[in-house]
């Protein structure tokens, strides 16, 4: 029974190398597309914004929305990427009075460009950290008051809109820092997970407001 189990082991071990072998190969190849070809990432994720001005003295609480965007990813070297891009995100705020609580909504077209450097962690994934700056164009943007009852009888509960309207004006820019991680699911293909905050630098109307917004983005991206 021994001599058996012996042999048995003895056929197994080139199988188990070649085994080994593959392994081996296939994570090399999946870590090869690290920080080597451009990257397009498809990332979606929850936004929360707010106004500089208002932080100040007024009972306020950040916008809740959605970003969408596609991300380039272009290699500088070994260690960092320039990444550019565009993507729409809503930045606001809300504003909680004592019977109503108004929103303010701007829709924009963002375009950012940083540097991003990579730490990357064998077999693991890449820590990825970001510095740079964004611009962005308004493409819409509105305001409405959401009215709660009160003891007047005489005053009902409802919302007043005032769409379009503008508060923002059309054009914003400002600074971006970000940390990442990505893991390669293939060759060609990757998974990420990004927060990045954008620190507006831009009074967007004439009470000084500026934006402030976190993202947390989850992305796929494929090399080309």
């Amino acid at each position: 029974m021994k001599t058996k189990f012996i042999l048995l082991a003895l056929l197994l071990l080139p199988v188990m190398a070649n085994a080994q072998s593959s392994m081996t190969t296939l994570n090399e190849e999946r870590f090869s597309n690290s920080n080597t070809d451009t990257q397009a990432f498809l990332q979606v994720g929850p936004s929360f914004s707010t106004l500089g001005y208002y932080q100040a003295g007024e009972n306020t609480s950040s916008r809740k929305s959605v970003d969408v965007a596609i991300e380039m990813n272009i290699p500088m070297n070994h260690y960092l990427e320039f990444v550019t891009g565009a993507g729409y995100v809503q930045k606001g705020i809300q504003k909680n009075g004592t019977d109503f609580t108004a929103y303010f909504n701007a829709n924009y077209l963002e375009l950012p460009f940083a540097a991003k450097a990579h730490y990357e962690i064998t077999d693991v994934g890449t820590l990825t950290f970001m510095a740079g700056g964004f611009v962005s164009r308004l493409l819409s943007q509105s305001q409405f008051v959401v009215y709660s009852a009160t003891n007047d009888s005489t005053t009902l509960g409802g919302t007043s809109y005032n769409s379009g309207q503008g508060f923002a004006s059309g054009f914003d820019f400002g600074a971006r820092a970000g940390i990442g991680f990505e893991r390669p699911l293939t060759s060609k293909v990757t998974a990420s997970l990004d927060l990045d905050y954008d620190h507006g630098l831009k009074s967007i109307n004439e009470d000084g407001v500026s934006t402030r917004c976190w993202t947390l983005n989850f992305g796929l991206g494929m090399a080309i």
